[in-house]
């Protein structure tokens, strides 16, 4: 009788040994790179467990947790910008956590989309324009991080012989066949364009930087190919622009000048203004002070001006040219 109580206690007590080592190994998240908050996307993480998934929660020190199935996303606010957060998984029952994860939060940007398309702005054929019907929205060359942008809806314009011949809403990301029409029947020089583009992404509905406009020809206008182009002195149509735009471009000087400390010291304020090319790839070349204000303020300008990313060029007749560009960057003590 001792010997079959001796055994049963035994085997209880190995039982309860092997559940607390179960309950003690059970689960954990995998490490988070360092997140970034913006337009409240959400950030991904995943967990494993060495059970029932069911069992477990994930919990985070400041934030919020969402799940769908099996995969969680942390909501975390901007008033955690460049702390740590601590992200936790715990079992349901207990409350107790198993293990954790921290990582830092950084903001960038919110995101903002340019149009993009299978052409740029300039003169272009029926065909060339229906060649592809389609429109579509990305991000700034440069952005750091994945955003898909789908363009939902947009206006379209056809201009003829000084009249408006089409002006129509449309949704989703096809020009119609309808205005397709207009446009294969269009004579030379009317003009189609592109407007109040709204693009869709997990950051929300947002309306694009910019509009475009395009110029139907016949096959055989002779404007349409200018020679040797890139290399001609022409005023660009369309001016040269940051990546992103003007705000973009205030974000990236505003990050990457460093307030010369002797200026600040001596209370200098003011404006430099920069000269610079911007080539037919976007590249910056022969970057110079036109208007100085204080030399340490003008070498710092200077040397933000070529840090900068390749500009998005000057156009003319839709080819990109080399264009000229005076900028103004403002020293102001906060």
């Amino acid at each position: 009788m001792n010997y079959k109580l001796t055994s049963f206690l035994g085997v209880l007590l190995f039982l309860l040994l092997c559940n607390w080592i179960y309950a003690q190994t059970y689960g954990y998240v995998e490490p988070v790179r360092s997140a970034v908050i913006y337009s409240g996307i959400p950030i991904p993480v995943s967990v494993q467990t060495d059970g029932r998934p069911e069992d477990v929660s994930l919990a985070i020190s400041e934030g919020v947790v969402k799940q769908e199935g099996n995969k969680y996303y942390l909501q975390v606010p901007d008033s955690m910008q460049g702390k740590l957060v601590t992200v936790s998984v715990v079992k349901k029952k207990t409350g107790k956590e198993i293990s954790s994860s921290k990582f830092r939060v950084y903001k960038v940007p919110n995101p903002n989309p340019s149009l993009g398309a299978l052409f740029r702005e300039g003169y272009y054929t029926a065909d060339e324009i229906l060649r592809y019907t389609r429109l579509r929205a990305t991000e700034w060359a440069n952005f750091p991080y994945d955003v898909k942008w789908y363009v939902i809806s947009f206006r379209t314009t056809v201009i003829s012989q000084g009249k408006i011949v089409a002006d129509e809403i449309c949704y989703g990301d096809s020009i119609p066949m309808s205005i397709q029409q207009i446009i294969r029947k269009a004579p030379s020089n009317s003009s189609v364009t592109f407007s109040n583009i709204i693009a869709h992404s997990e950051a929300g509905a947002m309306r694009t930087s910019t509009d475009f406009t395009v110029f139907i020809i016949k096959p055989n206008d002779s404007e349409k190919y200018p020679e040797k182009i890139a290399e001609g002195n022409f005023d660009p149509e369309n001016e040269p622009s940051f990546p992103g735009g003007t705000d973009a471009m205030n974000i990236f000087l505003a990050k990457e000048i460093q307030y010369p400390e002797v200026a600040r010291n001596h209370n200098i304020q003011g404006v430099v203004w920069l000269e610079f090319t911007i080539e037919p790839d976007g590249s910056i070349t022969n970057p110079k002070v036109a208007t100085p204000l204080f030399a340490p303020c003008d070498e710092e300008a200077l040397r933000a001006v070529k840090a900068m990313p390749k500009w998005i060029p000057g156009l003319y007749r839709g080819l990109p040219v080399r264009s000229s560009y005076r900028l103004p960057i403002t020293f102001k003590m906060m």
